[in-house]
């Protein structure tokens, strides 16, 4: 897996540049920022939630412990929770103790909370 250290070493530029053309925070010259995106696109990069996580000290994860997933109104709680989260900044994915899995996303036409009247 592909790092950014290695996409500085690809595109012959310091790390900070790297992390500049990757989270747009400072500008970039042209010609920098491209030799970049190239490095990302040869080396297959993707951004690592987890370390971006322990870096900010933030996950955006929320984790719900119900007692009883067969009494119906535990499931509407967490499928509630769920619909508003990935409308305001949840990526997609919802999980179970053993699976990860994509869900549709949401766009701004679709994104009323099941539990909610429309």
């Amino acid at each position: 897996m592909a790092n950014m250290k290695e996409i500085a070493k690809i595109a012959g530029v310091s790390l900070g540049t790297v992390s500049h053309v990757l989270n747009n925070s400072a500008p970039v010259r042209e010609p920098l920022r491209k030799r970049v995106m190239d490095a990302v696109d040869a080396l297959g990069y993707q951004p690592s939630a987890l370390a971006r996580g322990l870096r900010l000290d933030k996950t955006n994860i929320i984790g719900m412990i119900i007692p009883d997933v067969t009494n119906p109104f535990f499931p509407a709680v967490v499928r509630g929770a769920e619909d508003i989260a990935i409308c305001k900044w949840l990526p997609p994915y919802s999980a179970t103790r053993t699976t990860i899995t994509p869900r549709k996303s949401f766009t701004s036409t679709n994104c009323v909370p099941s539990s909610l009247p429309a």
